[in-house]
């Protein structure tokens, strides 16, 4: 199980002298929820497409080597904080949305609302709680780096590898702190509806990480890496203080009212979901657990595929069910049912039809993708060969990713934090028995067992949540819709992956051999050119067929497209 990013802002209970606000017709809050899942995807994007420039750079200068294995290694625990813990819909996000949501001043129920008098004293207990706390553990991150490293490369990896890790481990220790303050100013934010900050600021840390790589030459240690991370973070938070300040909130440090009952109550918001989290990340270390089993390179491979997957379904993800979940928690609350069915089939089985013709791509060209994107510099074909197969089986995965994190939101509009958590302790146990299975015991597949098996065990998580939910506060759970949908999809999705079949094949290299040889192009030319039939043959067909099959989520994508063609 991954991190809950369950919460864009939480709709308070009507009081006596805050009228009830009607419910809004269905049509025009698929609208509304399209508007702002189309924003924040813009947003995303942005932000999503210059990490991608980073990871580029990143891999052209130090390809899949011991430094970058070190870095990733070492980035794990900062990371957890960061991106994890304090990314936006994480744990700090959600328990500071769903708290401080009643501590607003509105004179409209329609208001945004501005922070009360106990909003801002409570900001900066906050603050402080959680720089003691985090700056604690960010101390103790320094300190124990080598035993900590040691532990989660295990005692058999190489001490070089162990070594480098623990010095970028020493000097990204500060980010663990840095986390948990902007998880909670990007709550602040996003609850006043300020998004563009919270969503951009991400992309900070990149644009260091980019320059430090274009300025400064390669280490064989990787410590350029840490020290442009660190720095990058820092940025990241002063980046949010601003608006944040600006908005009435406080930073100043202070203890005063630490045991009012919403402080307690934020922090019993918040355990839970950061033990889920924590969860995840385990499934991470589980998976380091089994680095003597790969080359060298071989979790930078595993990592770089990842990212590769996450740069359209992260975004597709977050940018619609982020502005989804209040509307799940209004549905629940208001026992309005069918509505939250039509609304988990039409997001999943809308997230769904985007994806399915990436997936088609990712498993026919990756070999292509991976050469013509990132075999330049230092990274060679040995490590162009390890990063295809890792991303040949993860690209499985965006079937079973977007049902698993909606349902997993599902049972958090129900209230019930426990039943995710429990799925993801089986988890852990599930993924290092596949590990194990195809790492060592049958197949030897290498990084393409590990990445096997991420798309096995979502695919678990989701089965087990679906029993789990129709069994518990959700019994008209529509998972027979669900798999109609997937049905149909998978039919629509036919042609497309004809086509990638039929241009691999022998006897369509001809009608690509025209290609002039000197052009620029030349080494790309004939996978581009596949790629661009793939498209224009198999997408229009892929359109026709799932609009005749009246796959549910479609529509409000095609009402958005054809509006803006209308509009230009």
């Amino acid at each position: 199980m991954t991190n809950p990013k369950i919460v864009e802002e939480i709709i308070p209970d009507p009081t006596p002298s805050q009228p009830e606000i009607p419910p809004a017709k269905s049509s025009s809050a698929g609208r509304t929820l399209l508007k702002a899942a189309t924003f924040m995807a813009v947003l995303l994007l942005a932000s999503k497409l210059l990490g991608f420039g980073r990871d580029w750079l990143l891999v052209k200068v130090y390809g899949l080597s011991l430094a970058s294995d070190a870095y990733f290694a070492a980035f794990q625990l900062p990371q957890f904080s960061l991106i994890l813990l304090g990314g936006m819909g994480g744990p700090f996000h959600t328990a500071t949305v769903s708290i401080f949501s009643k501590l607003l001043d509105r004179h409209h129920p329609d208001d945004v609302g501005t922070p009360s008098l106990k909003a801002k004293q409570l900001s900066g207990v906050l603050c402080t709680l959680m720089a003691l706390v985090f700056g604690g553990l960010s101390l103790l991150a320094y300190w124990f780096a080598q035993p900590i490293m040691t532990l989660i490369l295990g005692s058999k990896a190489s001490s070089l590898l162990i070594t480098s890790a623990t010095a970028q481990l020493q000097v990204m220790a500060p980010i663990i702190s840095i986390g948990a303050l902007v998880g909670f100013l990007y709550g602040a934010l996003n609850l006043l509806q300020v998004y563009i900050w919270p969503a951009l600021s991400p992309a900070i840390m990149s644009l260091v990480m980019i320059i430090a790589l274009l300025v400064f030459p390669a280490d064989s240690g990787g410590m350029l890496l840490a020290y442009s991370s660190l720095l990058g973070a820092f940025l990241q938070l002063a980046l949010q203080l601003p608006e944040y300040l600006k908005k009435g909130f406080s930073f100043k440090p202070s203890l005063t009212g630490v045991k009012d009952p919403k402080i307690r109550e934020w922090f019993e918001l918040l355990w839970p979901a950061m033990l889920g989290t924590t969860i995840g990340q385990g499934l991470i270390y589980v998976d380091m657990a089994f680095l003597q089993f790969l080359p060298e390179g071989g979790w930078s491979a595993v990592v770089l595929t990842n990212r590769l997957i996450q740069l359209p379904i992260g975004v597709l993800q977050t940018a619609l069910l982020v502005p989804l979940f209040p509307r799940m928690v209004k549905l629940v609350d208001e026992k309005r049912l069918d509505e939250l069915d039509d609304a988990v089939v039409t997001s999943i089985g809308g997230l769904w039809f985007v994806t399915l013709p990436l997936m088609v791509l990712f498993i026919f060209f990756s070999g292509a993708l991976v050469s013509g994107v990132f075999q330049h510099g230092a990274f060679d074909a040995s490590d162009v060969s390890m990063v295809t197969l890792a991303l040949l089986y993860q690209s499985f995965q965006m079937i079973p990713y977007f049902a698993r994190d909606t349902l997993t939101r599902v049972f958090y509009a129900f209230g019930d934090t426990r039943t995710p958590l429990i799925v993801g302790i089986l988890a852990i146990g599930f993924k290092a028995l596949f590990n194990w299975l195809f790492i060592v015991q049958w197949m030897n597949l290498g990084v393409g067992g590990l990445t096997l098996s991420i798309t096995l065990i979502t695919t678990v998580n989701w089965f087990l949540l679906s029993i789990l939910l129709k069994r518990g506060a959700y019994p008209s759970l529509p998972t027979g819709r669900l798999l109609s949908v997937l049905g149909k999809l998978l039919v629509a999705v036919v042609p497309m992956a004809g086509v990638g079949y039929a241009v691999h094949q022998p006897w369509a290299m001809p009608l690509v051999s025209w290609l002039p040889k000197t052009s620029l192009i030349a080494p790309w030319g004939v996978p581009v050119l596949q790629v661009m039939f793939s498209l224009a043959v198999g997408v229009p067909a892929y359109w026709v067929v799932s609009h005749a099959l009246k796959v549910p989520g479609i529509e409000g994508v095609q009402q958005r497209v054809l509006a803006k063609l209308l509009r230009r």
